[in-house]
């Protein structure tokens, strides 16, 4: 696959995933709790609802399985594009916020589990494509922020340094900033080192470790 035939093909999922999206907005703007549960928080109980709700549309048609498989598959055709062929696209599905929610909250973070499981740092790889093809585009930049910030630091506990990988993504990513953050994606690539989340997410990651280690009698 090269970089012409990544496009069409991202483009197609994204527009498919727009119309698979509709269902579970139409079901989350409906909802109503057949009968409420004095115990549980209104808002819990919706987010449960539609949680199960997406299950079983999934079960039905798991396409955010077959959007994963080919961004796993073919990350590499987009890494290996050039800035202006990475840009198109980007633009080629610009604006759809469902699939930009799918690349942001739940391939990226798939990523990060992985990483940690695996300490394999193809998945590093993998993150950074999705929040270059993200690219700020939705009101969640402090999700962004995190994501950046958890990848490399969990590369770094598995004793990678994820560096050079970060440089290499920022180089094909957007310059722009974006109207969502005062700052483009290729920036806060480059700049993750200086992110005060960095340090956070270093900490907390060692805390984990320890009650991890104290558990197993390590």
């Amino acid at each position: 696959m090269d970089a012409s035939g990544f496009l069409e093909q991202i483009k197609e999922f994204a527009a498919q995933y727009k119309k698979w999206s509709e269902p579970i907005r139409q079901f989350e703007e409906n909802f109503v709790p057949p009968k409420p549960d004095p115990y549980r928080d209104a808002f819990e109980e919706r987010l449960d609802a539609v949680a199960d709700f997406i299950l079983r549309q999934r079960d039905q048609d798991d396409l955010p399985g077959r959007i994963s498989e080919f961004l796993d598959e073919n990350y590499l055709v987009y890494l290996g594009s050039a800035p202006d062929e990475c840009q198109k696209i980007r633009e080629s599905f610009a604006g759809n916020r469902d699939f930009e929610n799918f690349l942001l909250f739940e391939y990226a973070p798939g990523t990060i589990s992985k990483l940690h499981a695996s300490g394999d740092e193809i998945w590093i790889w993998r993150g950074l494509t999705a929040l270059s093809l993200e690219n700020y585009e939705i009101d969640f930049w402090d999700t962004v922020q995190e994501v950046l910030a958890e990848l490399f630091a969990t590369a770094e506990r598995h004793g990678i340094h994820p560096k050079g990988i970060f440089r290499k993504v920022a180089g094909l990513s957007s310059d722009r900033m974006t109207r969502r953050f005062p700052m483009s994606i290729q920036e806060s690539m480059m700049t993750v080192e200086d992110h005060p989340l960095l340090k956070d997410m270093r900490e907390r990651l060692a805390y984990y470790k320890k009650i991890l280690d104290k558990k197993s009698g390590v």
